[in-house]
């Protein structure tokens, strides 16, 4: 062991028996297993136990116990108890020393799981890498986050930093005067009358955005991320259902303002720049063509970033994040669509899916938390919504699991009158035999199979049903399903993009 190390754990040991702030200070922090002189993880278990039996810790106090353990001539005796005190300067604050020890701890505990997982990846056979890979990942997070001790705080320490990041957020503020509008404090969700309400989607937030299928989730949540990217906001998405060319292509229909029918049936030849408009003979079909070449030009230049893997676990999607989040620090929101068709870990849930959904709830929540990213994340709502009178959803809707509600900081529902009139005119006209409405097709997606949203346009309310730090609220859209573009009918187009 380093003399540097000998003296700081001896420090720590010093410390406790001739200070009470200390003691309390060091238990708080360290346990035995910090220390690597055995001599020392004996010292301080038994000053633990003489907490437990509330008496008092002193030089003599911890001599007599070690002695009642019969410890006390293989630490060194008394003489070595005496050493231990002489290791403080008065002029130092043992947490100095305490830092050091727990550091020195953090880094036997990293390098040995290193040494571990070599092992274990040369000895055993590794069926999923990804799997390996993730809890690897875990478990270094974990040693990671044991490096930042969690205590109580003083009312002044936590407002020092209340206003310090106050102050932070207000300069950030004002460097982007011109760029951003004062009152967006977070993402931007690009509907004025949205960032007005809630500042945008706000660091560490889970967001929960739940609706019936086929109701606009997936076209809504990509509106989001659109948006927020042409304000030059990096943005992730985790899509689990539909290929990254698919998203790609309902993100060029709403920018070009044409439907995913119309650009398919386009004659569409590459050119220099995406597609020729001179090679249809038509005015009309080159115009269209010139449209998507815009639109595409903006995407292309927008910091989209899309995953479409339908195989990721969570802990594939938590070690994605955390990488794109290397590689891009200003990430700023994350859409994963959705919940229910992450993929099972292999953990033993017995078939219970409300418990599996809730530690995905919890461990999104925690992501959120540790990236300062919000992350965006799409629910289906039970089929109680369609059983009753009144269709609005509520808190209890949410599909799979109640931690869901628990764990968001906010919870969006997409809320069309159109859907359920359809579903009642259906069932009026002998469409349906049952009394519940049939589970309707994949959002986005015809019977068929086929990608191709419904024409026409619907009004849409956004009810903002949970708001941790703030009121609850109502938008008002216009859903245009042939573009895939939500429009405030509010302020009507978007303030910035």
């Amino acid at each position: 062991m380093e003399q540097s190390q000998q003296i700081a754990e001896m420090a720590v040991i010093g410390g406790m028996m001739i200070d009470s702030s200390a003691l309390y200070k060091v238990t708080g922090q360290l346990n035995s297993n910090d220390f690597e002189d055995e001599r020392n993880q004996i010292i301080f278990d038994a000053i633990i136990i003489l907490l437990q039996k509330g008496l008092e810790v002193n030089l003599v106090s911890v001599a007599e116990q070690l002695q009642l353990l019969k410890k006390l001539k293989y630490i060194g005796g008394q003489q070595y108890l005496v050493d231990c005190t002489y290791q403080i300067p008065l002029t130092s604050d043992v947490q100095e020393y305490i830092n050091i020890v727990k550091d020195k701890s953090l880094a036997r505990r990293f390098f040995g799981l290193l040494k571990n997982l070599e092992n274990e990846y040369e000895t055993k056979e590794i069926e999923d890498l990804s799997e390996f890979i993730g809890a690897a990942e875990k478990s270094i997070l974990e040693i990671t986050k044991q490096r930042r001790v969690s205590e109580f705080l003083a009312s002044k320490d936590i407002i020092n930093v209340l206003v310090e990041r106050l102050d932070n957020e207000r300069a950030e503020r004002e460097r982007n005067i011109g760029k951003r509008p004062s009152y967006l404090t977070g993402t931007p969700t690009g509907y004025e009358d949205m960032d007005r309400k809630i500042g945008g989607f706000q660091k560490g937030s889970l967001i929960i955005l739940a609706a019936r299928p086929s109701v606009g989730k997936t076209a809504l949540a990509l509106n989001f991320a659109a948006k927020a990217a042409h304000c030059g906001v990096p943005v992730g998405i985790f899509s689990l259902e539909m290929s990254s060319e698919q998203i790609m292509l309902r993100l060029a229909s709403e920018k070009a303002h044409l439907s995913t029918g119309d650009i398919l049936q386009l004659p569409l030849k590459h050119g220099t720049t995406y597609f020729d408009t001179n090679f249809p003979t038509e005015r009309e079909e080159q115009t269209k063509i010139a449209s998507l070449n815009s639109a595409l030009d903006i995407l292309a230049n927008d910091p989209i970033f899309i995953d479409d893997y339908g195989g990721n676990k969570l802990m594939d999607i938590q070690a994605k994040a955390r990488k794109l989040k290397n590689s891009h620090p200003d990430l700023g929101l994350i859409v994963i669509d959705y919940i229910g068709l992450i993929n099972s870990s292999g953990k033993n849930y017995k078939g219970d899916r409300q418990q599996e959904i809730a530690e995905y709830s919890r461990s999104l929540k925690q992501l959120a938390k540790e990236l300062e990213v919000p992350i965006l994340c799409l629910c289906q709502l039970s089929r109680n919504v369609e059983q009753r009178t009144n269709h609005r959803p509520a808190l209890s809707d949410l599909r799979d699991s109640g931690a869901i509600e628990q764990d968001a900081d906010q919870v969006f529902f997409i809320y069309r009158e159109d859907y359920y009139n359809n579903n009642k005119d259906d069932k009026a006209q002998g469409n349906n035999q049952s009394d519940i409405p049939p589970e309707p097709p994949i959002e986005g997606e015809e019977p068929n199979g086929q990608s191709a949203p419904s024409s026409g346009n619907s009004m849409v309310e956004l009810i903002l049903a949970k708001n941790r730090s703030g009121e609850l609220a109502t938008f008002k859209f216009m859903f245009m399903k042939q573009f895939c573009r939500f429009e405030s009918i509010y302020d009507g187009d978007d303030y910035q993009g």
